[in-house]
């Protein structure tokens, strides 16, 4: 009895340790872009609208069927803090440190007496360069899912070595919330039963086995079923309902084939690829190097329990499992119309079994080096997964500081906006090139609702590059040609109460006080007239000065 509680007290102060651990990685990434900088892109800003000024579609929105919670991911950080984006950045964290606490609790049940093994795999998955969505608030959904996801896997893991019935109701609770915010846990939730053979190191399929798995799939089946029914009534959306449309093709298996080699591929070269780019972001190398080392010291003081790595089959299994939990987890992915998969929704699971066949791979070289060697081997992975993902905040920083300048430079010359006024905004600067973030029209109309508080489409995002959205001056007005999946749209607009504002290659957003003789043919029969429709003669919308970190243009600095 003493030996058992000497063991449970150390395993609950290596737990605090890797809790403590997680918290400094959070600290170390988000310690240059800090809390208010990361802004909504895309389709987030609707997103936002919709928890902010329709409560009533929070929980089964009628344009979701297939996901009924997905604005919850949303509506939490907005209750966190109403007046601004903060909440926002305060969830995203939360969610970082959730995740791989998450992780770890999960593989400590299955693997109880290798805690190396559990603490390299989580190091090695919080920063996995392979996906791109951690980070971003588009992906708040997926991450809600995923997340939640292990902790219902943790529970019923945790419900297999120490049999609690109160543990159902949370398992269930929290199992439902991850297939109702999103598709991404069905694979791996499908073959959960398997993970007690991992904990009993044998197969299995005795009455308990049953029982269990018959408690487990009580949620799981109904919750599949619906899913199947939304998607056959043709009703689903999002990026699942472009995936589905591809399942009646000729060459389907050919491209689930491909589909799979490039998702393996990618989490193969993942590294490779970010060595290569080592030298443009070496200012990141030191908090990568300072992340490395708390995960590196951690594992070494677990390491000084002496707990032996896992036989070499057993290892070789594990690399095995591995691969077959990424094909898992892709399986919702497995079959995308796109010519490669979307790095930032589909690699949130995979990436896991990628950590757990690298982390193996580490167990069996302490068999053969020693622990120094071990241990310098995870400073440098987690470095270098660390250097990525203080890129990837750094960018989406940085197109949040670039969504600021603009709506800076529209606010500072209109402190109202009314149904007649049209804002165009010529993107001159290439700063606003990526469609999914922030280069559509619909994405600045959300983002004046936001600011505003009311809803225009008088609202155009622009380019004058024939690649993008067009836009062509004419004598009487501009035309607007919208690329779009079916076909394009072609919109006029008007010089009468028109605001053209247009970025310039570095950070500069400016008002058009004329049209530039580059824009034009025919300047003769131009009647552009902005200063008519500036209003600065009331006070700025409040909340304002709360969302942005810059919400002047002198502000806007880096």
């Amino acid at each position: 009895m003493a030996i058992e509680a000497q063991e449970k007290t150390s395993s609950h102060l290596i737990t605090l340790a890797t809790l403590i651990a997680l918290v400094l990685l959070a600290f170390l990434l988000w310690s240059e872009v800090g809390l208010k900088r990361l802004l909504p892109t895309g389709e987030v800003w609707s997103a936002y609208n919709t928890v902010a000024t329709q409560p009533d579609k929070v929980l089964f929105p009628p344009e979701w069927p297939n996901r009924p919670l997905r604005w919850i991911p949303h509506w939490i950080p907005y209750q966190l803090d109403t007046d601004s984006f903060l909440g926002y950045n305060i969830y995203i964290v939360l969610l970082f440190i959730l995740r791989g606490m998450g992780v770890y609790l999960l593989l400590r049940q299955l693997f109880r007496h290798n805690a190396f093994f559990a603490i390299a795999a989580t190091a090695i998955y919080m920063v996995y360069p392979a996906g791109t969505g951690w980070f971003s608030f588009r992906a708040l959904t997926n991450q809600t899912a995923t997340i939640t996801g292990y902790y219902s896997l943790w529970l019923l893991l945790l419900y297999w070595n120490h049999p609690r019935r109160w543990l159902w109701p949370f398992i269930w609770s929290i199992q439902v919330v991850s297939l109702l915010t999103y598709e991404q846990m069905y694979g791996v939730f499908a073959i959960a039963p398997v993970f007690f053979w991992w904990i009993e190191r044998r197969i299995t399929v005795d009455r308990r086995f049953w029982r269990v798995t018959g408690l487990w799939y009580l949620t799981l089946l109904p919750a599949a079923l619906y899913f199947a029914y939304v998607m056959r009534s043709g009703s689903a959306t999002g990026y699942i309902d472009r995936q589905m449309g591809v399942l009646e093709n000729d060459n389907l298996m050919s491209k689930i084939v491909d589909n799979v080699l490039i998702m393996y591929q990618e989490h193969l070269t993942a590294w490779g690829e970010q060595v290569a780019d080592i030298e443009s972001v070496s200012r990141f190398l030191l908090v990568g190097f300072v992340a490395g080392v708390v995960f590196a010291g951690l594992s070494w003081c677990v390491l000084r329990q002496s707990m032996p790595p896992f036989p070499v089959k057993e290892s070789a299994l594990l690399v095995g499992s591995g691969l077959l939990f990424m094909a898992v987890s892709f399986a919702n992915y497995s079959f995308i119309a796109e010519q490669s998969p979307d790095r930032l929704r589909v690699y949130f699971v995979t990436t896991l079994g990628a950590a757990v066949i690298i982390a193996a791979m580490l167990d069996q070289l302490r068999k053969i080096l020693p622990n120094i060697f071990t241990m310098g081997l995870v400073v440098i992975l987690v470095a270098i997964g660390a250097v990525d993902a203080q890129q990837q905040l750094r960018y989406h920083a940085e197109e949040g500081m670039e969504i600021q300048r603009l709506a800076a430079a529209i606010v500072e010359h209109l402190h109202e906006l009314d149904d007649e006024t049209i804002i165009v905004v010529v993107d001159d600067g290439e700063r606003f090139t990526d469609p999914l973030l922030y280069a559509r029209s619909h994405h600045l109309q959300n983002t004046l609702l936001s600011i505003y508080g009311r809803s225009t489409e008088n609202a155009y995002m622009c380019s004058l590059m024939s690649n993008r959205d067009r836009c062509v001056f004419g004598g009487d007005a501009i035309e607007l040609f919208q690329r779009r999946r079916l076909d394009d749209i072609r919109t006029i607009i008007p010089y009468d109460n028109l605001l053209i504002f247009r970025t310039l290659p570095g950070k500069e957003v400016e008002l058009l006080t004329e049209i530039p003789p580059e824009y034009y043919e025919s300047p003769e029969a131009l009647h552009y007239n902005p200063l008519a429709v500036v209003k600065t003669d009331i006070p700025l919308p409040d909340h304002i000065k709360n969302w942005f970190a810059c919400w002047e243009l002198e502000k806007c600095e880096w």
